[in-house]
């Protein structure tokens, strides 16, 4: 079996009785990149979603390293499956700094001086550290998304999911 691998994930928006996934099955291995490919509103970012466990109201399985993700504890998924989501999710009343500071020292316990020299050396190699200081509304689009990657990577995860991972960027810094 691969690293993270789904049997029969099937979600269903109860409001509306949607089905968005019917019944997906998938396979990552180790140190492999993988993308889901399919028109808008074919469920790529709800199945993104249940692999991080940011959805859980689907049936089916979701394993990581055979390990069913619903029977984990969110900050042991989150040690596991990063996510970087197209709307960016920043915390708006939070610096730039800050937001990749603070899910290390409340999730991973990380201390201050630890988790800022990890998010100052991310955002200088993501050539975002000037905007350290500044908030969310004050950075363009492609600026936060370049920041939610940060943030992400910030967390030391064993695998990265990202939803849009280049719709916001700049063709010269996509590489």
């Amino acid at each position: 079996m691969g690293l993270i691998h789904g049997k029969n994930v099937k979600l269903t928006y109860d409001f509306s009785g949607t089905n968005i996934l019917r019944g997906i099955d998938f396979e990552i291995e180790h140190g492999e990149t993988s993308l889901f490919l399919g028109p808008s509103g074919s469920g790529k970012s709800s199945l993104a979603k249940c692999i991080a466990q940011l959805e859980q109201r689907y049936s089916g399985h979701i394993y990581f390293d055979n390990t069913d993700l619903k029977s984990l504890k969110k900050s042991a998924v989150v040690r596991k499956i990063g996510y970087v989501s197209q709307t960016f999710d920043l915390f708006k009343n939070k610096t730039i700094l800050n937001n990749c500071i603070d899910p290390q020292r409340i999730v991973l316990k990380s201390s201050y001086e630890e988790a800022f020299e990890k998010a100052k050396s991310l955002l200088i190699e993501l050539d975002v550290f000037h905007l350290a200081n500044r908030f969310p509304n004050e950075i363009s689009g492609g600026q936060k998304q370049r920041v939610a990657i940060c943030r992400a990577l910030c967390m030391d995860s064993k695998v990265m999911l990202m939803d849009e991972p280049n719709s916001a960027l700049d063709p010269q810094v996509i590489q």
